[in-house]
């Protein structure tokens, strides 16, 4: 095949794979090889977009994380280390950006590893071209997912996933504002496992780490961490390599950072994929102000049922932490409906007498039938709340349902309880031991321990029971560091 012929047919696809199929195809029939691989840098690792001849046999393969393109001529078994068919042979590779072409069954290459050259050169060319559609592409998917009506977390974590898939980044984060220190909000990709804990033990606030970049800009590239003048050591020894991140701000005030970022290997973020992030910022920030408005309503409801009831002050702040951090860990897929159940989960007791509620001395029968009341009188309320899912309006409802079946209102029992209420049920009932209460002092935390064990079975999930107790030691071992 000419030259010019390959180079015209680069240009007449009419979309990312036929654009890939007709690179190797071209480049293999053009150099005289065996087989030809398109790769492409893609969530830092290399996949085959396009393949042809013996290299038919891996296209769509990802490569493994720690295979690098070894530029020029490489030796059998073959350019990707082996060979799909079995036989080795000689290779070429050729490398622009995060693409590679690699041939197999080609002896070393003169001028004509220029060739090579070229065509990678215009199929960077043609991908930048088509890039105009997929940018609106994934930005009418990003949009989507922004308002598919799933909780806040999943939301966002769907706009994550689309923006590390176009851009070839591993993870995506949603960092909040908390005082002065920033914390994962939402993740979504691949990470190491304890990377979310780093930043728990490791206050990061502004002008600190990569966010040194930040002052007095809204967005930021850092091409490798690990040669960045500022990187924290947590950070670097996690192996954090490629970062871009973007400032959030409301009213000309900070409250968060959108991060992409990479861990395997340094990768090179395009300018078209830099604009890209750039819009996805604005489409985000104008997603979380509609949000955070009825984050507002909803703290600023829980104040309210707080002073009403001073033996709750601070019980849903503390209550819902607890619940997401267990419920995260038990498999709860939808943690912030877990976290707007719990903070909703007593609006029932407005409508209980405030006597009662101040009540020093053990409930009468009659009064105690009117507390009882108040999960089914919040759920009544609340269901007329649209942007309310179900799993939070059954928290509110059977929050005081017991394992065994003695709790109130339906009397449900073991797993016909809402895995959502039985996990806020563990939290709540921690923090009513570990609290003072005009009924009983604050239990210290092994008598609360013990109090809680004595629960497993009867009123509260014995599973979850272990599991908050194992994530407690958990935690307090961390303290000890």
């Amino acid at each position: 095949m000419r030259t010019a012929a390959v180079f015209l047919s680069l240009m007449q696809a009419q979309d990312l794979p036929e654009l890939y199929a007709r690179a190797a195809e071209g480049a293999m029939a053009h150099l005289g090889a065996e087989g030809a691989y398109l790769l492409r840098l893609e969530a830092g690792r290399y996949r085959v977009v396009g393949a042809a001849g013996t290299g038919g046999l891996a296209r769509g393969l990802r490569l493994p994380p720690e295979w690098e393109p070894r530029e020029g001529t490489t030796p059998p078994p073959g350019p990707l280390g082996f060979s799909p068919d079995g036989k080795g042979r000689l290779g070429h590779v050729a490398r622009r950006g995060p693409l590679v072409l690699a041939l197999e069954g080609v002896g070393p290459l003169g001028e004509e590893k220029e060739v090579l050259e070229a065509l990678l050169e215009a199929v960077a060319l043609r991908e930048g071209r088509m890039a105009g559609l997929s940018t609106l592409e994934v930005l009418l998917s990003l949009s989507r997912r922004l308002r598919q009506g799933a909780s806040l977390a999943e939301e966002v974590r769907g706009a994550l996933e689309v923006l590390s898939e176009r851009t070839g980044l591993e993870v995506g984060v949603l960092f909040r504002l908390e005082g002065e220190a920033f914390r994962p909000w939402v993740l979504a990709g691949v990470y190491p496992p304890d990377y979310p804990e780093l930043y728990r033990r490791h206050a990061v606030r502004l002008g600190m780490g990569a966010t040194a970049l930040l002052k007095g800009r809204d967005f930021a590239v850092i091409p490798d961490y690990q040669t960045f003048p500022h990187a924290l050591p947590p950070m670097r020894e996690a192996g954090l390599r490629t970062v871009v991140l973007a400032l959030l701000e409301r009213a000309g005030k900070p409250y968060g950072a959108l991060a992409l970022a990479s861990f395997a290997r340094p990768v090179e973020v395009s300018p078209d994929g830099v604009a890209l992030l750039r819009v996805a910022r604005e489409e985000l920030e104008g997603y979380l102000e509609r949000r955070l408005q009825t984050e507002g309503l909803l703290q600023a409801l829980s104040a309210i049922l707080e002073r009403l009831d001073y033996e709750t002050e601070g019980h849903m702040r503390r209550v819902a932490e607890l619940a997401v951090a267990l419920g995260e860990r038990a498999g709860v897929k939808d943690l912030e409906c877990l976290r707007i159940g719990a903070y909703l989960h007593d609006l029932g007791k407005l409508f209980v007498p405030r006597e009662i509620l101040d009540k020093d001395g053990p409930l009468v029968t009659r009064e105690w039938r009117l507390v009882k009341t108040h999960p089914e009188l919040g759920y009544e309320v609340l269901a007329r709340v649209p942007f309310l899912s179900q799993a939070a309006l059954e928290v509110v409802l059977y929050h005081h349902e017991h394992w065994d079946g003695t709790g109130y209102p339906r009397g449900l029992k073991g797993e016909e309880i809402p895995l959502h209420a039985r996990v806020f049920a563990v939290a709540d009932v921690w923090d009513a031991l570990v609290s003072q209460r005009p009924y009983k002092p604050a239990y210290d935390p092994k008598r609360a321990e013990a109090e809680l064990r004595a629960m497993a079975g009867k009123k509260l999930d014995p599973r979850l029971v272990q599991l908050f107790l194992t994530l407690r030691a958990a935690r307090e071992e961390v303290k000890k560091r």
